[in-house]
């Protein structure tokens, strides 16, 4: 139980990481600056739909949908507030202030702006200057909260916050910092020089779309590999006891998570059961091992409730593409070559949980030194929460950034083809 009396007196402060999918939130000692608790919950606003464009475009279409949008997260922190004091045994009246970070359009549906720039190319934020704006928590007086700026495009503060924690402009080599999900951010940092952009790659690496896909949770494979015993071709039926499977909660696998997706493509290009386009192959020991033709349709069966069929395998192709080509046009405009590399970071609840092997071997990420970073957003939202010096570094960060506008390239088709093969480009 905290000290009631010197949480009054020193004051706490909430640090938000509003995300697409899942909104991560952080209790503050504004004293001291120690993180006192952390809890998470869904987005209500997927309601509306799971990627940011169907949304921004039910808040473009509809002023109702807008203020709903803009309700439906609110109440949520609300409510995220009232569990992280009730579970910690901490007064809500405590709380005197916070720190939001999100990316753009999170951010603007969150405070209910005007969307109608953000929803079509070049995809302009209404605002991106850092803002303080009271917010009424967890039925309390009204609370300032200060939203830190946003870079451009899509590149929000959760991107800030995260080249803050991170200390991507403190490092002497070429690195990338990457936060997979329903939008993917990408920073680059070389030569001095910071470069950022965003790829819409879509559910597929959450599991969305995906046949037997799911979001993180009990149940989820998380990763797959042979047994460390395992040796030659995978044939005849002992196929789904050459496998080793990691499952949420330790009990029987119900769905592929998106970093379980890409070990599985990682270990379908390995066994040569998929080739560097994607395709299953028709030839070979197919039928025997497990991986047969369902309605006409080919498909991969790892075990009798994992399936993979060719058309979910194009959907985590694009959503890879998607994403590739975004990181070889960042290295492009900055003139990085691939040797130039010494880093990639990956941030964020699905790069952190990603075999790197698995993410450089299917081409998601160059080849380079990998680094699991966490929730770099939260992270960097905690650390302006308790500093004002590290606000003023974020706004620094967010002016130095150059944001690179991928929608309406001429050349970025071509990057995008390109970056679809299943193969280190």
């Amino acid at each position: 139980m905290h000290n009631q009396s010197t949480l009054k007196q020193s004051g706490l402060s909430l640090a938000v990481d509003f995300g697409t999918t899942t909104i991560n939130a952080a209790l503050l000692d504004r004293g001291s600056g120690a993180v006192l608790a952390r809890a998470n919950a869904l987005n209500p606003q997927i309601l509306y739909g799971c990627d940011i464009m169907t949304r921004l475009d039910q808040a473009n279409r509809n002023p109702e949908s807008r203020r709903s949008l803009r309700e439906a997260g609110q109440s949520a922190l609300r409510h995220l507030a009232e569990t992280l004091c009730r579970q910690n045994g901490i007064v809500p009246d405590c709380i005197t202030g916070g720190v939001i970070v999100a990316n753009t359009a999170m951010h603007h549906l969150l405070l209910g702006l005007d969307v109608a720039q953000l929803a079509a190319a070049p995809y302009i934020p209404t605002v991106a200057e850092p803002r303080q704006i009271e917010l009424a928590l967890a039925g309390l007086p009204l609370i300032p909260f200060y939203f830190a700026p946003l870079i451009g495009g899509f590149v929000g503060s959760d991107a800030v916050a995260g080249i803050l924690a991170a200390g991507l402009m403190d490092r002497d080599h070429s690195a990338l910092l990457i936060d997979i999900g329903t939008n993917t951010e990408i920073c680059l940092w070389h030569r001095g020089q910071l470069s950022v952009c965003s790829a819409p790659s879509g559910p597929a690496f959450e599991g969305g779309g995906i046949s037997t896909g799911m979001r993180l949770g009990n149940g989820a494979v998380t990763g797959i590999r042979r047994h460390s015993n395992g040796a030659g071709a995978l044939d005849t039926d002992e196929v789904h006891s050459a496998l080793q499977l990691d499952v949420v909660g330790g009990g029987e696998a119900i769905g592929f998570c998106g970093t379980g997706l890409i070990d599985a493509i990682s270990l379908l290009l390995e066994e040569q059961i998929i080739d560097a386009g994607g395709r299953i192959s028709r030839c070979g020991q197919i039928q025997p091992c497990g991986w047969p033709r369902r309605n006409g349709t080919m498909e991969v069966r790892f075990t009798d409730d994992l399936v993979l069929t060719q058309e979910d395998i194009r959907k985590l192709q694009l959503a890879k593409g998607a994403v590739r080509s975004g990181i070889d046009i960042l290295m492009a405009e900055a003139g990085a070559k691939p040797g130039d590399l010494e880093y990639a970071i990956l941030s964020g609840a699905f790069g952190s949980g990603l075999n790197p092997q698995s993410a450089v071997q299917i081409g998601l990420i160059p080849q380079s030194r990998v680094q699991l970073a966490g929730n770099t957003a939260l992270a960097g939202a905690e650390m302006m929460a308790a500093s004002k010096a590290a606000q003023q570094e974020g706004e620094r960060i967010a002016r130095v950034a150059r944001h690179i506008a991928l929608a309406g390239r001429p050349d970025y088709f071509e990057h995008f083809l390109q970056a679809l093969n299943f193969a280190d480009a």
